[in-house]
């Protein structure tokens, strides 16, 4: 029976209950999606077809753009059709599995499954539909995402108490923030602004023999992703003059050292504010969708592969390489257990820079495997998941743009960064102390007294 004949007989029915039992009866994700009232149904509907395109279109440009011009790493075209058989089970189950998570669209969780799901879990069954890998990998990286969403659907948030907000404490991280940007941008590069792409390599190298003292290294590290959600709390709260600042102090932050991240996420934070300030979850699937049309019409038009090279093979279908190559590396070595994690990366890099050193970063589970093995792939989901349930209560009533970016910034950090350098180094656990001492939605800020923010 096809979606229409199931909408037309439950046409003003409330809720919608599919006609087949035995069906129903015989997949318990698939009843769950189908038990729902209607405007879950279509919800539910149109994320699966968004699923759908999302990936076809993932698998064209992979083959049509991707393969055939990124072959020296490692990307090439090898199917085989088992695994590319596999690869649609694969993405019909997790896609049913995590499609309860759509029903709370200001959750922490949810935003952060449904990213997870886009950027890691959609591109994975795409690339090992395209490039045949072992069966022992593929069950391995299944299990590890199984888990981490298994654990964040079905456990309780921790209960994170609701203190008297400390206004000092919060004034304090950002006044220490901005001052750490102003001084190293002052101090290294005497106020250097960089409106230009084309040498962030050379900032990048040039900002390596910066000699910048420890404590400042590890409050400028976080500033490029707590900086952000202070300034969409500003510009909220028509605090317009300290928006400014801060922007500025952004864009400074940038001009240091060239990491392009640290521009992409002020514009991303602005785009937030202005043009999505409601139902944000509901809108991530066609945003991805939106992304893989714009690279497909790019080749076709222009003949042109920016997107699908700067984007979609860098932060999509790269990553999935490189958890392949620290795969290996632990299978034919033994897992590192938290040791020489830097001279790992250094080695993974050579296969791809022909002996020029690069530090070939990943997160999640390549994380996982290379520090604890298989073992990892059910202690690292415990981890992250411990870690988002006490986000997901510390986060309760804070404003939907400000929970939405917070969980961009996570599901990014950890995309390429080991768990541990990520919380500390790359500034997670500082945004979430950030955010969970900003004042709630629905209070009322302007009776706060004493409060920069």
């Amino acid at each position: 029976m096809t979606y229409k004949q199931v909408a037309g007989e439950a046409a003003g029915a409330v809720p919608v209950v599919y006609p087949s039992a035995s069906v129903a009866a015989g997949n318990p994700l698939i009843r769950k999606f189908l038990t729902c009232n209607k405007g879950n149904l279509k919800r539910n509907f149109l994320f699966l077809l968004s699923v759908l395109i999302y990936r076809v279109c993932l698998d064209v440009i992979y083959i049509q753009c991707i393969a055939p011009f990124w072959g020296y790493y490692q990307l090439t075209y090898e199917p085989e059709a088992w695994l590319a058989i596999s690869s649609w089970v694969i993405l019909a189950f997790f896609s049913f599995f995590i499609v309860s998570f759509l029903a709370k669209p200001d959750n922490i969780v949810s935003i952060v499954v449904i990213l997870f799901f886009f950027v890691r879990i959609v591109p994975f069954t795409s690339f090992i539909s395209c490039k045949v890998q072992s069966v022992d990998f593929v069950f391995w990286q299944v299990s590890y995402w199984f888990f981490i969403f298994a654990f964040l659907k079905y456990w309780k948030p921790i209960h994170v108490p609701k203190v008297q907000k400390n206004d000092m404490l919060l004034n304090w991280i950002v006044f220490a923030l901005i001052g750490t940007v102003i001084f190293i941008s002052g101090y290294y590069t005497h106020f250097r602004l960089n409106f230009s792409l084309l040498n962030v390599y050379d900032l990048r190298f040039e900002a390596r023999g910066y000699d910048v003292p420890s404590l400042l290294a590890y409050l400028w590290d976080p500033a490029g992703n707590i900086l952000p959600i202070v300034l969409i709390y500003f510009i909220q709260n028509k605090k317009l003059k300290l928006a400014y600042l801060v922007a500025f102090v952004i864009f400074l932050n940038f001009s240091i050292n060239g990491v392009k991240s640290v521009l992409f996420k002020l514009f991303l934070c602005l785009f937030l504010c202005f043009f999505m300030k409601k139902k944000l979850l509901n809108k991530v699937s066609w945003l991805f969708l939106v992304l893989v049309v714009i690279a497909l019409l790019e080749w076709k038009v222009f003949d042109s592969t920016i997107v699908s090279n700067m984007l979609i093979q860098r932060l999509l279908y790269f990553p999935l390489q490189l958890d392949v190559s620290y795969y290996n590396y632990a299978l034919h070595n033994e897992p590192i257990f938290f040791a020489d994690r830097s001279k790992v990366s250094l080695m993974i890099g050579d296969e791809y820079t022909n002996g020029e050193p690069m530090l070939a970063n990943n997160g999640m589970f390549s994380d996982a495997y290379i520090n604890l093995g298989m073992m990892g792939c059910l202690i690292f989901p415990c981890l992250y998941a411990l870690f988002l349930k006490m986000c997901e209560s510390a986060f309760r009533g804070v404003n939907e743009q400000i929970v939405f970016f917070a969980a961009i910034l996570i599901v990014v950090t950890l995309h390429g960064m080991y768990f541990t350098t990520a919380l500390f180094s790359g500034g997670i656990f500082l945004l979430a102390l950030v955010v969970y001492l900003l004042p709630d939605a629905t209070s009322k800020i302007q009776n706060r007294t004493g409060r920069i923010l």
